[in-house]
């Protein structure tokens, strides 16, 4: 076949063939399948180009690793932090691969580094990630083993499970009341669920362990409490690369207890607080009892970037008007 019959049949095959009087309505439809088709392959061949290199990276790190003495903890230490660098922004892709990666990385980092000045936000970030993959169980290991108070990740990651237990805890006792109870009564009760929800949370309030370890987070970092308020509301007025940038600036002295760190972890582990029944009002009522009017304090101009200590301002605000029920714009780029 010449080339020239080649690419006109190629040409049928993908819907591009064109009549004389121009386009089929056929050939215009075999065209947008035929777009599909090649995005499709695109993107699958782009995943596939992505996993090599990765794959590539992994088996660089190992050799860099088998070079190293078994004592030189220090040097085994680097080598992990600079994988979970590799693997951070393609695991945030839900790259799976990636994400294993990563996660036995922070695992290699957290047992070598006892003595390492960011021992403690390596331990922060290995329990959230342990948490986004469903690993509870280890992720309260490292708890158990970790001072909450030294990070933020690691204080507000200990409220977040004290909250999912105390929750269970809760609603479960009343489910069993209401067995145990009159029907009629039971049927009255759960058709309010404004009502019965509103019971839950006044109850978890009154949990002092719970509302321990909420004051230990508001203690770390305020402004992640006043984000958490009002997440539902925060994140859709709040375009997510409005807040990505928060996750890659310089880290110094000031980076703990800033409104960058609460904006990072927010886009970290925002996901594992949201469509929590009663979470919202329950670190609302915490605040409250804290004594911290976040919102209304000076966000750290120290360490605050303008454009990060605007966006966390004006868009709490903003959430809170509309948790409130008020009307105004909800156009995250605004």
């Amino acid at each position: 076949m010449k080339r020239k019959q080649f690419k006109s049949a190629v040409a049928t095959a993908f819907g591009r063939h064109k009549t004389k009087g121009g386009s089929s309505s056929s050939a215009g439809k075999s065209s947008r399948k035929g777009d599909t088709f090649r995005k499709a392959r695109s993107h699958d061949s782009a995943r596939s180009q992505l996993l090599l290199r990765l794959n590539a990276q992994k088996k660089r790190l190992a050799r860099a690793t088998e070079k190293l003495d078994a004592s030189d903890k220090l040097g085994h230490v680097q080598v992990h932090i600079e994988a979970c660098k590799i693997f951070e922004a393609p695991a945030r892709d839900g790259i799976e691969f990636a994400e294993e990666e990563r996660l036995w990385h922070l695992r290699k980092i957290v047992e070598n580094s006892e003595d390492h000045p960011e021992a403690s936000e390596w331990r922060s970030e290995l329990v959230i990630a342990l948490l986004a993959a469903g690993e509870v169980k280890d992720a309260r290991m490292v708890l158990q083993d970790s001072d909450t108070r030294s990070a933020t990740g690691l204080a507000y990651s200990a409220a977040l499970l004290a909250f999912i237990d105390a929750h269970k805890s809760v609603t479960e006792t009343r489910e069993d009341v209401d067995a145990s109870g009159d029907t009629a009564a039971s049927k009255e009760q759960s058709s309010d669920s404004d009502e019965s929800s509103a019971d839950v949370v006044a109850l978890l309030q009154r949990d002092d362990s719970l509302s321990k370890s909420l004051r230990t987070a508001i203690g770390v970092n305020p402004y992640v409490a006043d984000i958490l308020s009002t997440l539902g509301t925060f994140t859709a007025i709040t375009a997510p690369q409005q807040i990505d940038g928060a996750r890659n600036i310089d880290r110094g002295v000031e980076y703990a207890g800033s409104v960058e760190e609460a904006l990072a972890y927010i886009a970290d582990a925002g996901m594992m607080w949201a469509d929590r029944p009663g979470m919202e009002d329950w670190v609302a009522h915490g605040i409250s009892q804290h004594g911290t009017k976040t919102s209304s304090c000076d966000p750290r101009s120290s360490f605050a970037k303008p454009r990060y200590k605007k966006l966390f301002v004006d868009n709490v605000a903003q959430a809170k008007k509309l948790r409130s029920g008020k009307s105004i714009s909800t156009d995250p780029e605004e």
